[in-house]
C-alpha cells in the first residue's frame, strides 16, 4: 500500500504516514522536524456523521460509524458528533465504542 502524507499543523513539515487501519487506532505518529504528535493536532473543527437515520440495517451503521471514525482519524477535527438515534442501533454503537 502506498504511503500518505500528514501535514504538522505546528511547523508546517509533510511526513509520509502509512494508512490508518480501526483496529490499530489510535496511531502515534511525531513529526521529524518539531516533535509534535501529528496525530494529536487538530484545526477545532467537528466531524458531524448521522449514520442511523436513512434506513440502514445493524451491519450497515456499524460500517459507517468504523468509516466515520477513519475519516476523523484521517483528518484534523478536534472532535466528532454521531447522530445515531434512540432504537436498536444505538445501542450497537454504543456497545461497539465502548469495546
Amino acid at each position: 500500500m502506498p504511503d500518505s502524507q500528514r501535514h504538522c499543523l505546528h511547523c508546517g513539515m509533510t511526513v509520509a504516514a502509512a494508512p490508518l487501519d480501526i483496529d490499530r487506532l489510535p496511531p502515534r505518529l511525531v513529526c521529524p522536524k518539531c516533535d509534535q504528535d501529528l496525530y494529536a493536532q487538530h484545526d477545532y473543527s467537528c466531524l458531524t456523521r448521522d449514520i442511523a437515520h436513512q434506513r440502514e440495517s445493524i451491519p450497515k451503521a456499524l460500517e459507517k460509524l468504523d468509516a466515520s471514525l477513519l475519516k476523523a482519524w484521517q483528518g484534523y477535527y478536534q472532535s466528532m458528533r454521531l447522530i445515531v438515534g434512540g432504537g436498536l442501533i444505538r445501542g450497537q454503537v454504543l456497545g461497539q465504542l465502548h469495546f
